[in-house]
């Protein structure tokens, strides 16, 4: 059970050490580039290629977070009302308990529909991690080959 609460951090986690790489890539890109434009070395086919792959991992990215969101609404949106309706329904009980064996018996039943929505939250933010690196991943390939690409073409030069 204890899984189910740690894997959004390392879900995370694997997020976040994919997105500083690929701010570390663009740095370097993003430093190449201008060099080249400082130099005059750039060329009109470059500045039409970064254009073009902006918009192509833009159309990407959101697409992929598009379909993934309507996956994860499919997936989880009638399991969480149903958790939320019993967390209340369960709540109502233990409100109108009258006698002491009532109380500990709506308590119990609570108590696992609040653990329910804990392990139910739980799951939503891993689905948010996996749908944030979807999001993330076209970018992240264009600037991975943008890296490796301008560092040949820099070595050449």
């Amino acid at each position: 059970m204890s899984s189910d609460f740690s894997r959004p951090f390392f879900l995370w986690w694997n997020v976040a050490e994919r997105t500083s790489r690929m701010m570390f890539d663009s740095a370097e890109v993003i430093e190449c580039r201008l060099g080249q434009i400082a130099e005059a070395k750039s060329t009109p086919a470059e500045m039409m290629l970064m254009g073009q792959e902006k918009i192509e991992a833009a159309t990407e990215s959101f697409t992929g977070m598009g379909l993934y969101w309507m996956d994860i609404q499919r997936r989880l949106g009638q399991q969480t009302l149903k958790t939320a309706l019993d967390i209340g329904q369960d709540a109502l009980s233990l409100s109108m308990s009258r006698t002491p064996s009532e109380y500990l018996t709506h308590q119990a039943a609570l108590n696992q529909s609040l653990f329910n929505g804990a392990r139910q939250v739980s799951k939503l933010s891993g689905e948010t991690a996996h749908l944030t690196g979807k999001a993330l991943k076209p970018v992240r390939k264009r600037t991975s080959a943008n890296v490796k690409r301008l560092r040949s073409v820099k070595k050449r030069g």
